[in-house]
């Protein structure tokens, strides 16, 4: 699972007990997230992604760009 927030972005691999914390914040972009969730789950096995986005979804796509993650950077 993977939790998209302001601050962190937490990856959950199953047999963890504790996420992966990912430094996020208003730079953050999605090219950069996807590369930084890929190097820090490098070698787990993993069948589905969960992904919570801090933001309203509608029809399986985000409406706004989150507040607190760099508007102008295309999360939408």
């Amino acid at each position: 699972m993977i939790d998209v927030g302001g601050t962190h972005i937490k990856v959950y691999p199953i047999g963890r007990r504790q996420p992966i914390k990912i430094d996020s914040g208003p730079a953050m972009t999605p090219k950069k997230m996807i590369q930084a969730v890929r190097t820090a789950v490098d070698g787990c096995r993993y069948d589905v992604v969960s992904l919570g986005y801090p933001g309203p979804v509608v029809h399986g796509k985000p409406l706004h760009n989150p507040v607190n993650l760099g508007p102008w950077l295309g999360w939408v």
